[in-house]
């Protein structure tokens, strides 16, 4: 019985591989590290054309940059008008925290039991087109520090499921020190109340009042928090997700802190701040979608810092304007300066003569290295043409046989 065919079917076919192997290594160039070998070689005319080139970018560019800069209005225009220093004005003869009462001051029985606002008068020589941008400043505030920047809860912040971590053994430990406290219930029983929201990011949140008004009037100038916290702040998707109207009133112990004007809720919840509800677990001081507290719990990466406060989108007129400041925060414990800015803004931003100045100096400095190298070819001419360099090939196999010697 003949299997010959039956056997040449089971026969791998070698051919296509024999073909392979007959074509050898892979043409390509760059798999045979074959590819051109090209070195710049840098003649004094190329050099000293280059930085003239970049000498002249530089120094338009910081043109440009002052020209804008010239467009930008602000007061005081030096920079932050400090109306409260705790090392100058910190304590009058019998002993109690006051305003500055400096030159266009007027702090008449202003102590720490707020009994007057700290006045401001000044004056705008020009008119300062909108959107004006109103910042506070303080000094000698370390918002960075480890401790604050931990005693906070992404869980409170994002709105998840508060009443069941609230309930669980765990609570919201990463608040503290400024966690919760302890009250009697009606039962004679003592309950854990948790600040809603938690944490010394959020407690130590600046509180000092502002009041725009023009003098003579006492018009109240009209200006908003909104647009002034980063989209990506607040929202459904954002860090900051406050709960519903309706949640506040099932959950909430106290609502609205000391201030109701101040923590950021809705007028609907006014009254029932006066109430409370028995049996909540948070103290619902102030509201995390608010956008001065989304501004203040992203925390500065200096001890010095400005934070935007509040925007006027139709600007100020010429004018003499009166600011009410009710001295609410504290600086005594860090010594520090509180501070107050108007400003508007270009699209690369406020005043800043840092960017320009930069622009100017590179753009000098290639200047100078320019005219040195153009000095240097006049003391000590050489050719101009760029200099041949050559390299000799090298093969694959040629690099094999010097290393491990011929095959033969």
């Amino acid at each position: 019985m003949q299997l010959t065919g039956l056997a040449d079917c089971c026969v791998p076919d070698t051919s296509a591989i024999d073909d392979r192997k007959r074509k050898g290594p892979s043409p390509n160039i760059g798999l045979q590290q074959r590819i051109p070998l090209k070195q710049l070689v840098y003649t004094p005319k190329c050099v000293t054309l280059t930085l003239i080139v970049l000498g002249i970018i530089c120094i338009t560019v910081g043109i440009i940059c002052v020209l804008i800069e010239a467009t930008v209005t602000a007061y005081p225009a030096s920079g932050p008008y400090t109306y409260f220093d705790w090392e100058k004005y910190g304590k009058n003869a019998g002993g109690q925290m006051r305003c500055p009462c400096a030159e266009n001051d007027y702090c008449e029985g202003q102590a720490l039991g707020k009994v007057a606002p700290c006045l401001v008068q000044f004056n705008i020589t020009e008119d300062m087109p909108g959107p004006i941008y109103f910042y506070y400043a303080l000094t000698n505030f370390y918002q960075n520090n480890q401790r604050v920047v931990k005693s906070s809860s992404a869980i409170m912040s994002r709105g998840e499921d508060l009443l069941k971590q609230a309930t669980s053994g765990d609570g919201f430990s990463s608040c503290q020190p400024a966690e919760s406290y302890m009250v009697n219930t009606s039962d004679f029983e003592q309950t854990e109340i948790y600040y809603y929201p938690c944490g010394l990011a959020a407690k130590s949140l600046f509180n000092d009042t502002f009041t725009l008004k023009v003098r003579g009037t006492g018009d109240i100038i009209a200006w908003t928090s909104k647009g002034i916290a980063y989209a990506s702040s607040g929202g459904v998707n954002g860090r900051n997700q406050a709960m519903d109207v309706q949640w506040h009133r099932d959950n909430c112990y106290k609502l609205g802190g000391q201030d109701f004007d101040q923590s950021g809720y809705h007028e609907d919840l006014r009254k029932f701040s006066l109430v409370g509800n028995s049996k909540g677990r948070f103290d619902c001081w102030h509201n995390v979608s608010e956008e001065g507290y989304q501004v203040w719990t992203r925390p500065a990466a200096r001890p010095s810092f400005w934070k935007l406060h509040k925007r006027l989108p139709g600007g100020l007129k010429q004018g003499q304007y009166d600011l009410e400041i009710g001295l609410n925060y504290p600086v005594a414990n860090f010594t520090g300066t509180k501070a107050f800015y108007f400003t508007n803004a270009t699209p690369m931003g406020g005043s800043r003569a840092f960017l320009s100045s930069i622009y100017l100096a590179v753009g000098a400095v290639l200047f100078v290295c320019a005219l040195a190298f153009g000095m240097l070819m006049v003391a000590r001419p050489g050719p101009l043409e760029k200099p041949e360099v050559t390299y000799a090939p090298v093969s694959i196999m040629e690099r094999k046989n010097k290393k491990f010697g011929s095959l033969a």
